[in-house]
């Protein structure tokens, strides 16, 4: 009885941890007019979760960032761009065990690197 306890709980905050967002309003402009950062790579629309992250042990580069936008340009739907002109030229990962993210490395120096991991957009 304990275990199952153990289970149902563990699996309460799993889907409590889980994050999804509405699709933004990608041709409407934002009130101040910046949008929230985004990613639009492999034809799925990605937003920023605004924490840094290790990447996954299974991790795999699936590109670079080729365009980079300003935040407050419209989001064009063209693979491996970014509306953070400060990311043109990241490496972009994928990883199999977390299949609705991907994560984009910047490196700031030579020695200091932050991961940006961006969620799937759901509508």
């Amino acid at each position: 009885m304990k275990r199952i306890t153990a289970l149902l709980i563990s699996l309460l905050i799993l889907c409590s941890c889980a994050q999804t967002a509405e699709t933004p309003p990608i041709n409407e402009e934002p009130d101040d007019g910046m949008y929230p950062p985004q990613a639009y790579v492999r034809d799925t629309l990605y937003g920023h979760d605004k924490n840094t992250w290790d990447l996954p042990d299974d991790a795999e580069s699936i590109g670079f960032i080729e365009n980079a936008m300003s935040p407050t340009s419209l989001m064009p739907r063209e693979n491996f761009t970014v509306n953070d002109e400060r990311l043109e030229g990241c490496e972009v990962f994928y990883a199999a065990s977390t299949p609705d993210f991907i994560y984009i490395a910047h490196n700031l120096s030579e020695d200091t690197q932050i991961v940006a991991k961006y969620f799937i957009y759901k509508s």
